[in-house]
């Protein structure tokens, strides 16, 4: 039989066992969350960029129902105060089809929802049981037909914006703890950042593309031809419409001399102008020449000229144009000058004559003026049916109006004829400017002509455009004649032009990519603001200026030739360059240009527009990682899951990882023994030297660690430092002790020490990639590290656990074994009690009972034998079975009231017992009622007395 210390100890071990069970599997839930959690990840990362949202969303839904066990998830939009499923993955029900959730305040009915809870509060939010929370209860018993006893709401926000949430069921109460609720919510998180990288990446090609339809442009033939000569006359380059110009091919121009091309004397002029260029004197910018065609065609050329540098040295740009017909123009315009002259001459002899036979008709003008009379009667018919508004006035009093100009403002031609023109305006302001406009412009140059609004008799407003002449411009008093045009349409028209030109000039402006312009001779005729950023220079040393005023020769033939390919065959053009900014760092850029035409058809220019896909790239490249990484996470997770796998399998399996994302060639990975503090290499490649290697039924090699704490050489930097490092010079780092005879030469080298709590627990050890190490590869292997770390922390719980278990099988027997005494005892006990309460009883009847006796046939006054007789039935009660039968039954009653019982069993009335028990008859009677509610007889109709006694039978 064990002691009550020895109970209290085994109980207090049994509670830590107990709680370090629960402590186990706590780890390994948050463990397996985790694993889960990166699993997920790893599947939605790996969906492809070409695929759309619903398949990215599809997956994450699929995965966190696979990987963390859920019954069931969906995915709804939210927008205009509702939020509708629109993807769903696992146990799925057709309800979801017409589930539409009002996401309100507590007036609307689907307010205490969980989505609406996480969507109003922007956090997630849970009811741990469907059952039996008192929250939203209007899909409750449907759900719980389908399975579900908890569920999760999570917002989904994308550039802090909420688009829509996750609902996620459970068949289990209570499946969300606060850990698993965090996990989650960091995946919606993972998840709207993803869905928002990948929305940069599709609203930059939708920009490009946007770029290209909004920027069509502009051709790429030159009005001018474009030569660049050098200091000696030589021709090394000419754009197609200087071939034109000059009848030879480009190809032939290229590599030709000035000499070869022009007249001796034209050479010689040419020659002293280019030596003056050389010497750095003035020169008029433009020069006129004669040039000899292939055909042998003279004809005249004007060229402009500009100093500009070609691959380093000086060279002479030349922008020549064919100016033979304007030449032949000037020519046949002095010929046609001095014959003008001689024609005057004759004319004013004719002119003399004519004035003479003027004389003579001046006897014909009655004859005249009645055909002028008829010539009025016919213009004002033509003036009244004209299809333009025509009216007179005078002091601007209209005095007539066309049909025109009458249907025009709604009137009559009564109702306004003998009105002022005021009448027509909407404000005595217009009406006074236009006055003053139209009238000033009449004096100086006898028209006057005024863009003004009308206002019809029914209050709509049109606006005119008002000519106005004088009938004799000498005395405005006789009158103005005025034409009304309708240009409402024209003025609506222009204002839409004139905003979209706006619109134009703002959205390129305001788009933050840089674009820029050039004409069919390569020269920059305009650019944004993002372009002058770009490249740090005003647009004004910009314009005008081509490639190879802008930067190095090599650099401006590549551009150059791109923008030829693109002259040469117009359209449109793309590709990826890499472009050195202002600020010196190199961009990876996407050229996205096209030619524009003019009014013939015919090429004048292109528009480029420059996008910086650098980040962009870096953002690729970071995701391309980021998903090898979870992949190879993904792949170790199911071999370090497993309970079976052992060190050596763990360390194998980390290390094929680790050597296949950072592309290295040796590696090996050790863990720490806790008990001697040494580096065990559990799996190594083949680098030791011949006489470290190790038999094949033990693969182990131990890294000692010295007498000092520390450990030695180059592995042994990162395990004393406890910080991962990398070096692409081992031979000159500091902790470097050389290479042991034997062993292969060590060019690079990575190390991350692998720490659990603070703990050193092992090492993982790369060497000899290809390329250099970078920190992407010491962040890869330090994730990879940590994934070990809680690997060998979950193996260890494991085997803890084990062992753990075995224990308390062994307490659980030894405390089965321990109960079992106590129950031998608590039997015993029990024997003992009953024998000691037989032996009272049979002491008290024979020691006792007989003396009462006695005393009852003694001479004893009333109310000695009263007491006496109370005596004698108490001590009877006590070895009765009544008052241990009325004490077991209602635990309740207390000694008094058992007193009392016990006299009104044997048949006293309440006053008797009243004086009896010194005490008043109403407590008494207090007494008796309590009794007949503790017994259960308030409500019946049972004497109290009778009751006593059946319990005494």
């Amino acid at each position: 039989m064990l002691s009550k210390t020895t109970d209290d100890k085994l109980r207090k071990r049994v509670k830590e066992l107990e709680r370090q069970l629960a402590d186990l599997k706590e780890m390994d839930s948050a463990s397996k969350d985790y694993i889960a959690y990166q699993s997920v990840l790893a599947e939605v990362r790996g969906v492809g960029p070409d695929e759309d949202e619903e398949s990215l969303l599809n997956t994450f839904l699929s995965e966190i129902v696979k990987q963390f066990g859920f019954t069931m998830a969906w995915y709804g939009k939210y927008g205009n105060g509702t939020i509708k499923p629109l993807l769903s993955a696992g146990n799925v029900d057709a309800y979801l089809d017409n589930l539409v959730l009002e996401i309100q305040e507590p007036s609307s009915p689907d307010a205490l929802c969980a989505m609406s809870q996480a969507i109003l509060k922007e956090a997630p939010f849970s009811y741990g049981d469907l059952e039996r929370d008192k929250g939203f209860r209007r899909w409750r018993d449907y759900a719980l037909e389908l399975g579900y006893r908890s569920n999760l709401a999570m917002p989904l926000k994308i550039d802090g914006r909420i688009e829509g949430g996750v609902m996620v069921y459970a068949d289990t109460p209570h499946a969300f703890s606060e850990r698993r609720i965090v996990r989650m919510q960091q995946l919606a998180v993972e998840l709207g950042t993803i869905l928002s990288e990948r929305r940069v990446i599709q609203e930059t090609q939708k920009a490009l593309e946007e770029s290209e339809q909004n920027f069509r442009a502009l051709a790429e033939n030159a009005n001018d031809g474009i030569l660049i000569i050098t200091g000696e006359g030589i021709h090394i380059y000419a754009n197609k419409k200087a071939a034109e110009i000059t009848g030879y091919t480009v190809s032939e121009l290229v590599g030709s001399t000035i000499k070869d091309l022009v007249p001796p004397q034209e050479f010689e002029a040419l020659e002293g102008r280019y030596r003056k260029i050389i010497e750095g004197q003035d020169f008029p910018v433009q020069h006129e020449f004669v040039f000899v065609r292939k055909n042998g065609k003279a004809i005249s050329l004007e060229g402009t000229s500009a100093r500009t540098m070609w691959q380093g040295e000086p060279a002479d740009l030349v922008i020549v144009r064919d100016i033979t017909e304007r030449i032949q123009a000037e020519e046949a315009l002095r010929i046609a000058h001095e014959e003008l002259e001689l024609r005057v001459r004759e004319r004013t002899g004719e002119l003399l004559e004519t004035n003479k036979q003027l004389e003579r008709e001046i006897t014909n003008r009655k004859h005249v003026e009645k055909r002028l009379r008829e010539s009025e009667a016919y213009v004002k018919s033509l003036l009244k049916t004209a299809p333009i508004g025509i009216g007179l006035v005078k002091n601007r009093v209209l005095e007539w109006l066309n049909d025109q100009m009458c249907e025009m403002l709604g009137y009559s031609e009564e109702e306004l004829v003998g009105q002022s023109a005021r009448v027509a305006y909407e404000t005595d302001e217009e009406f006074e400017r236009v006055g003053r406009v139209k009238y000033s412009q009449i004096q100086e140059g006898g028209m006057g002509k005024v863009e003004s609004s009308l206002k019809r008799k029914d209050g709509s407003v049109l606006d005119v455009l008002l000519a106005s002449s004088a009938i004799d411009p000498a005395d405005l008093s006789k009158g103005t004649i005025f034409t009304a045009m309708d240009i409402t349409e024209r003025k609506r028209t222009q204002q839409k032009v004139e905003e979209q030109l706006q619109f134009l000039q703002t959205l390129m402006e305001t788009i933050p990519s840089p674009v820029f312009y050039k004409n069919a001779e390569g020269r920059y005729i305009g650019c944004n603001k993002a372009f002058e950023e770009f490249l740090g220079i005003p647009a004004e040393e910009i314009v005008g200026k081509t490639v190879y005023d802008m930067g190095p020769k090599e650099i401006a033939d590549k551009y150059y030739e791109k923008d030829r390919e693109l002259f040469e065959k117009p359209g449109k053009q793309l590709y990826k360059w890499k472009v050195r900014a202002n600020d010196g760092e190199l961009k990876d850029v996407i050229f996205n240009k096209a030619t524009f035409m003019d009014t013939r058809g015919q090429v004048e220019g292109l528009i480029g527009v420059v996008s910086d896909i650098t980040e962009l790239k870096r953002a690729q490249d970071e995701l391309q990682w980021k998903a090898e990484v979870d992949s190879a996470l993904a792949k170790l997770f199911e071999p370090l899951s497993s309970q079976s796998i052992s060190i050596e399998e763990m360390a194998n399996a980390i290390s094929d990882q680790a050597k296949k994302l950072t592309r290295s060639q040796h590696g090996f990975v050790t863990i720490v023994d806790s008990s001697t503090g040494d580096n065990i290499g559990v799996t190594l490649s083949k680098m030791i030297p011949k006489q470290c290697e190790v038999s094949p039924e033990d693969q182990k090699v131990v890294f000692p660690r010295g007498d000092d704490g520390l450990y030695d050489a180059l592995w042994g930097y990162c395990l004393n430092t406890l910080e991962p490092f990398y070096t692409n010079s081992p031979a000159t780092h500091p902790a470097s002790r050389g290479i042991p005879k034997g062993h292969i030469p060590i060019e690079r080298f990575l190390s991350v020490p692998v720490v659990l709590n603070q703990e050193l627990v092992g090492q993982i050890s790369l060497a000899n990639k290809k390329e250099d190490y970078t920190e992407r590869d010491l962040k890869m292997t330090s994730q990879i590290a940590e994934f070990y770390a809680i690997a060998i922390r979950r193996k260890r719980g494991l085997d803890n656990l084990f062992q753990r278990e075995s224990e308390l099988r062994t307490k659980s027997q030894e405390l089965e074994e321990f109960n079992a005494a106590l129950k031998v005892l608590l039997k015993r006990r029990e024997k003992d009690k009953e024998n000691f309460q037989d032996s009272v009883v049979v002491n008290i009847k024979e020691l006792i009972l007989p003396y009462i006796e006695k005393l009852k046939n003694d001479h004893l006054s009333p109310q000695q034998a009263t007491l006496v007789g109370i005596i004698e039935s108490n001590i009877k009660e006590i070895v009765s079975p009544f008052a241990t039968k009325l004490s077991s039954k209602f635990l309740n009653i207390t000694p008094t009231e058992l007193q009392v019982a016990s006299m009104v069993r044997d048949g006293r009335s309440s006053n008797e017992i009243a004086e009896l028990m010194n005490l008043s008859p109403n407590t008494i009677m207090f007494h008796r009622y309590n009794l007949r509610r503790k017994l259960g007889l308030k409500q019946r109709k049972v004497n109290l007395r009778s009751f006593l006694r059946s319990l005494q039978d």
